[in-house]
C-alpha cells in the first residue's frame, strides 16, 4: 500500500477487532475508518474497548492519520471524537466539536435522539412504579441445568466441553427478565436450552402455562416440542439474517400460523395483517420482501411473526444491538405495550446495560457459564453484590460531557 492509503476497520469484536488493527498498522495509512466497533461488543468487552480505543487514538497520533469513527452509540462518540456529524436521511444535520454538541445540540434531531437513550429509573419509587405488577406465579423455572458441547470427529479423540453449570432460575409471569454478561457468558445457549432447541445433560426446564398445564422442556419428543413452541417463542439477533429474503412478509407470517393448525390461511392472512398494525407498521407492507425495509422495521417483523401465534413466553436475543438509538426506544416502547397488553413474559439478553436498567423487571447476571447474581433490576443497579457484576457495570460507556 502507498502512503497514505486508507484503512477500514470493519464490524468485528474480540479477538479480530485486535487482528483488525494489527492490519491497519502493517501498512502506512492517512486515514482509518472504524465501523461498528462497538456494535456487537458485550459489556465486559466494551472495558476492553476502552484499551482499544486508546490504542487507536495511540496509532493515530504516531502515524499522524485521521479516524473516521461511524457508530450508533453516544457514549462511545462522546468517549472518542473530536467533532461529531450526525447524519439524518443521507444529509448532515449538525457538526462540531463533540462535548459541545452533545452538551448543547442546536438540530432537532440531534436532540431526538439524545433524549432516545435509554433512562434507567430515578430511584426504587420509579423502579417499581415502572415494574410490571409482582408475581408468584412461575411461567418457567430452570434448575441446576448443565450443558455440554461435543467438539471432535472421526480424525480425533471427541472433547465434551461445558458452557453452563447448575443454572437455578425462577422467572415470574408477566414480567421482563433481562439476561446480561459478558460474550461467551452463556446467555444464548440458556435461552436454546429452555426453548429445546439444543440438548441438556441434566438438571430441569419447568413451564406452566397459563391453564395451569406444567412440564418439564427437556423429556419433550417432536411433536411435544411442537406443541411448546406454540407457547414459547424467540426473536433472534440479527433482523437481516433471521427473515427469508424469498418470501414476502406476508408469507413469512403466514406460515407459522398454518404450521401450528391455528387458523385458515385466509383467516391467518388477516391475524398476520393485524399483528403487523400491533407492532407498528402498516399492512400494506405485507406484500413487500424484506430488502424493502429498515433494520428496525425487519426487527419489528421478526417480534411480529414470533407473536402471531400468540405465545405467552418470548425470548428476544439482543433484539436492539443492530439499532440506532431513535428505533432502540421505539422498539423498548413496544416491547412493554406488548407485555401489558397479551400479559407476555420476555426473557431479554443484551449487553446494553442501559436498555436492561430501563425495560427489564428483573435481571440474572452470568459469567463463565453460570449466574452469579440475580434480582430485581433496580436492587441490582442500585446495590450489585457481586465483584463480577461491579465490574461488568463499571465497564459499560457512559456519556461523557465533561
Amino acid at each position: 500500500a502507498s502512503e497514505g492509503a486508507f484503512g477500514v476497520l470493519p464490524l468485528i469484536t474480540g479477538t479480530l477487532l485486535v487482528t483488525g488493527i494489527a492490519m491497519l498498522v502493517a501498512v502506512p495509512i492517512g486515514l482509518m475508518a472504524a465501523v461498528y466497533l462497538e456494535t456487537y461488543a458485550s459489556a465486559r468487552l466494551r472495558d476492553g474497548l476502552k484499551l482499544v480505543l486508546e490504542l487507536l487514538a495511540g496509532l493515530q497520533r504516531e502515524v499522524g492519520a485521521g479516524m473516521l469513527f461511524i457508530t450508533h452509540d453516544l457514549a462511545v462518540a462522546s468517549m472518542v471524537a473530536d467533532r461529531l456529524a450526525v447524519l439524518r436521511h443521507g444529509r448532515l444535520v449538525e457538526e462540531g466539536p463533540a462535548k459541545q454538541t452533545l452538551r448543547a445540540p442546536r438540530h432537532g434531531y440531534t436532540i431526538a435522539l439524545i433524549n432516545a437513550l435509554p433512562k434507567p429509573p430515578a430511584g426504587p419509587e420509579e423502579a417499581a412504579a415502572q415494574a410490571a405488577p409482582p408475581r408468584s406465579d412461575i411461567v418457567l423455572g430452570i434448575e441446576d441445568l448443565c450443558v455440554s458441547y461435543r467438539s471432535g470427529g472421526a480424525m480425533r479423540r471427541s472433547v465434551s466441553t461445558r458452557v453452563l453449570s447448575d443454572i437455578t432460575l425462577a422467572m415470574k409471569r408477566g414480567s421482563i427478565l433481562g439476561l446480561v454478561g459478558e460474550s461467551g457468558s452463556g446467555k444464548t445457549t440458556l435461552a436454546r436450552a429452555a426453548l429445546g432447541l439444543i440438548a441438556s445433560q441434566s438438571g430441569a426446564i419447568r413451564y406452566r402455562r397459563r391453564d395451569d398445564a406444567a412440564f418439564d422442556v427437556r423429556r419433550l419428543n417432536g411433536p411435544g416440542l411442537k406443541r411448546y413452541w406454540r407457547s414459547a417463542q424467540m426473536v433472534f439477533q440479527n433482523p437481516y439474517a433471521s427473515l427469508n429474503p424469498w418470501q414476502t412478509v406476508e408469507e413469512t407470517l403466514i406460515e407459522p400460523v398454518v404450521q401450528h393448525g391455528l387458523a385458515s390461511r385466509a383467516e391467518a392472512r388477516e391475524r398476520a395483517a393485524d399483528m403487523l398494525e400491533r407492532c407498528g407498521l402498516e399492512r400494506d407492507m405485507l406484500r413487500r420482501f424484506p430488502h424493502a425495509f429498515s433494520g428496525g422495521q425487519r426487527q419489528r417483523i421478526a417480534i411480529a411473526r414470533a407473536l402471531v401465534v400468540e405465545p405467552e413466553l418470548l425470548f428476544c436475543d439482543e433484539p436492539l444491538s443492530a439499532l440506532d438509538v431513535s428505533t432502540q426506544a421505539r422498539i423498548i416502547d413496544l416491547l412493554k405495550d406488548l407485555r401489558d397488553a397479551l400479559n407476555l413474559s420476555i426473557v431479554l439478553i443484551t449487553h446494553d446495560l442501559a436498555v436492561t436498567a430501563a425495560l427489564c423487571d428483573d435481571v440474572a447476571v452470568m459469567h463463565g457459564g453460570r449466574i452469579v447474581e440475580t434480582g430485581r433490576g433496580a436492587d441490582i443497579f442500585a446495590a450489585p453484590q457481586h465483584t463480577y457484576t461491579q465490574r461488568l457495570f463499571d465497564a459499560a460507556p457512559k456519556l461523557d460531557l465533561a
